[in-house]
C-alpha cells in the first residue's frame, strides 16, 4: 500500500502533516504532490498496491479542482482535511467520497490513527 499527499497548503502546514504520518505508514511510501496536474497524473499510473490520498486543499477552489478529476479516485482511499467547517466546504467536500474527514485545524493526530489503522488493516488481508 502507498500513500499520496496532494497538498496546496503552505509548506509548513504539509510538513507537519508528513512529520504526523511517517510514524503510521513504511519507510518510503509517502509520496507528495503539490499541483492538480501532478496529482492527476500520478493517479493514472498503473498500481500494483491499493493507494490512500490524503488530501489538503488550502480552499474551496481547491476542493473544485479535485471534484474535477474525481473519476481517478475511483479505486483509491481518500482522506480529506478540509479548510474550513462552512457547510458548503463540507458539501463539496462529501461529493468526493473520503473514508475520513477532518478539518485544518493544526491537530493531526486522528488523521495518524486513521492512516495506521488502514495500513494495519492492508496488511492483515
Amino acid at each position: 500500500m502507498n500513500l499520496l499527499l496532494y497538498t496546496t497548503v503552505s509548506q509548513e502546514v504539509a510538513e507537519q502533516v508528513k512529520t504526523v504520518l511517517k510514524p503510521s505508514v513504511p519507510e518510503g511510501t509517502i509520496e507528495v504532490c503539490r499541483t492538480i496536474n501532478d496529482l492527476s497524473r500520478r493517479l493514472r499510473l498503473p498500481k500494483d498496491d491499493p493507494t490512500i490520498v490524503v488530501v489538503l486543499p488550502a480552499s474551496r477552489e481547491d476542493i473544485l479542482d479535485l471534484l474535477a478529476i474525481r473519476h481517478l479516485f475511483r479505486n483509491v482511499r481518500i482522506i480529506l482535511v478540509v479548510p474550513d467547517i462552512e457547510d458548503e466546504t463540507i458539501a463539496m467536500a462529501h461529493r468526493l467520497r473520503p473514508r475520513y474527514l477532518t478539518y485544518l485545524n493544526g491537530n493531526f493526530l486522528g488523521l495518524s490513527t486513521v492512516v495506521n489503522k488502514m495500513f494495519e488493516d492492508y496488511a492483515q488481508c
